[in-house]
């Protein structure tokens, strides 16, 4: 696999996320109903980005599309990873690579925080295997709203 590109989140990223987003993804992202639904939520992360609140970045590879990833609540002491892969590149360790890319980002970026947080639908076996395969390690497990989940972390300091 070639290098991934890590892009700081743009308005005109919204067409491609359209297009790799929708129909496909209602379990784990936001599902796409169609362009302006895409268009709404990238200017709710750009204010969000603006505000100090996130960062996120788009990841792409041959300069197409491929996911993005995110920290949230950057002004605790716990951001929180966000990953969403596409699933033509699902399965080729571009998830990992983008988590590390990050925990190498926020040991920069963050001097604050004193860990990243992970969780994972304890059924999505992917996200999981990538936690542990990206450097995090296991917390515990919880339930919220029926659904149960494993909380992985990252100790930045």
């Amino acid at each position: 696999m070639k290098s991934p590109t890590y892009l700081p989140l743009t308005k005109d990223m919204s067409e491609d996320m359209y297009a790799a987003n929708h129909g496909n993804v209602t379990d784990y992202f936001q599902d796409f109903s169609d362009q302006e639904a895409a268009d709404a939520w990238v200017t709710q992360a750009l204010t969000e980005i603006n505000a100090g609140e996130k960062i996120e970045y788009a990841v792409y590879l041959d300069k197409q599309f491929a996911g993005l990833i995110s920290l949230r609540d950057l002004t605790t002491s716990t951001p929180e990873i966000g990953l969403w892969i596409s699933p033509q590149h699902q399965g080729k360790g571009l998830g990992v690579e983008s988590v590390k890319w990050l925990l190498a980002w926020a040991k920069i970026h963050l001097p604050h925080a004193e860990k990243l947080i992970y969780d994972a639908k304890a059924q999505n076996t992917a996200s999981n295997r990538l936690a542990i395969a990206g450097g995090l390690s296991f917390v515990k497990e919880y339930v919220e709203s029926n659904v149960t989940y494993r909380q992985y972390i990252y100790p930045l300091s």
